[in-house]
């Protein structure tokens, strides 16, 4: 009798607690799935909009000015995306492919312009919004890119705008081939007399 009692008392308590670990199970699923298609949506985009844009090394801001609604919807997914969620290589290629998106939106804000460094505090004072957080473009490269990560080859594939910066490719960095286009970046990079320039002083 005692026995049955208690489970009699228990068993609804345990229906309960599988009930409850069965719908925290699905929400998180449902998260990392909703994450998944949302960065992957990004990456798609991103790679058309570098394929379309870019040639030669070269961004297409005058027609960029005309029709920006492209761009900006990218700009929009890297302010509303939680950066927090990416696994790697996800979020290494989402912050490179933001940082790069978002001087060229930056550039387009303010065209027709020579040079970034014709437009004020471009870098260290200007805020963008990535992942719900503003920041200024030099921390989102130093801070939340270079330190993180300490891998110096990101140095050849975050693009400034200017002409002593790395080359853009027409292609967004995807963290599937995330690794191989840092490694053909950099080579592409030291091999070219017109970027590195050697002091042979010394």
């Amino acid at each position: 009798m005692i026995s049955n009692t208690f489970e009699c008392l228990v068993r609804p308590l345990l229906l309960k607690v599988q009930f409850l670990i069965m719908r925290i199970v699905l929400v998180f699923t449902f998260i990392v799935l909703t994450v998944s298609v949302a960065a992957q949506d990004f990456f798609g985009k991103s790679n058309a909009f570098f394929s379309t844009y870019v040639s030669n090394s070269a961004v297409d801001y005058a027609t960029l000015a005309e029709h920006p609604e492209e761009l900006n919807i990218l700009v929009a997914q890297i302010k509303n995306q939680d950066i927090s969620l990416l696994k790697e290589p996800n979020r290494k290629a989402f912050l490179i492919n933001s940082y790069n998106l978002l001087v060229i939106h930056q550039i387009v804000k303010n065209w027709p312009t020579s040079s970034v460094m014709d437009i004020s505090g471009f870098f260290e004072a200007t805020k963008v919004v990535i992942g719900g957080k503003k920041m200024t473009l030099n921390k989102l490269e130093n801070k939340e890119i270079r330190k993180v990560y300490n891998d110096p080859r990101v140095h050849f594939v975050l693009v400034c705008g200017a002409i002593g910066c790395p080359p853009i490719i027409n292609n967004a960095y995807l963290p599937i081939t995330l690794d191989e286009q840092l490694n053909r970046q950099t080579k592409i990079a030291m091999n070219n007399p017109a970027f590195i320039q050697h002091n042979v002083s010394h």
